[in-house]
């Protein structure tokens, strides 16, 4: 109320909306995972990010298991594992020996994510050229590789259509959820490029580039 020397009062009413533009009010859910190998070995220490209506990560653990806690009620989300750079790690002469031979007889690979390990240059094919580029990595003259990186993770529930040829039609390397309302889970398989053997130690802490 205002009232003048002359005793005239007046008023007005003010209404006041509260927009929560930063979802800071809104149910907190978590969103928990695994990253492993297709034999099922545990990967540490692999940062996971999750983006979209929010920002925020988490890492696994020694086994393999993230949670990401926290997350704002809404969407959408994509959720996708940052590749370590660790380029060397589990790669040997052995693994030059193996892709020579599926490149001179065939039938040394025997699944689609052994495939993925073999295209070394991420050309969609496996060449000659990839064998050129292992070696680079083998013999020191290279630290990384040129066209690919260390690792890829394939969201766990997917399926190749042709084992015999990931290639063939596009596959994920994210998971994407339009929304998230509850607690939420998401893993993937993990691909150490070029570590065609599978050896490659798990427990190492790597680098991220």
């Amino acid at each position: 109320f205002l009232t003048d020397s002359k005793g005239i009062s007046v008023s007005c009413d003010v209404s006041l909306y509260l927009s929560d533009s930063l979802n800071t009010c809104s149910p907190k859910v978590k969103l928990t995972g695994a990253i492993k190998t297709a034999t099922g070995r545990p990967v540490n220490q692999v940062t996971v990010g999750l983006s979209g209506f929010t920002t925020t990560s988490g890492q696994t653990n020694e086994n393999g298991l993230f949670s990401i806690q926290n997350i704002s009620t809404g969407g959408p989300y994509i959720l996708k594992p940052v590749s370590p750079n660790d380029f060397k790690n589990g790669v040997s002469t052995f693994d030059l020996v193996l892709l020579q031979r599926q490149l001179l007889q065939g039938q040394v690979l025997k699944s689609p994510l052994q495939f993925l390990a073999a295209d070394i240059d991420n050309s969609g094919t496996i060449s000659i050229r990839d064998l050129l580029e292992l070696r680079k990595l083998v013999i020191n003259l290279s630290s990384k590789f040129e066209k690919n990186t260390s690792w890829r993770f394939i969201p766990t529930h997917f399926i190749f259509p042709d084992s015999s040829n990931p290639w063939k039609t596009p596959f994920p390397e994210e998971i994407i959820f339009p929304a998230i309302s509850k607690d939420t889970t998401g893993s993937f398989t993990a691909i150490k490029i070029g570590d065609l053997s599978g050896d490659a130690p798990l427990n190492q802490v790597p680098g991220v580039q």
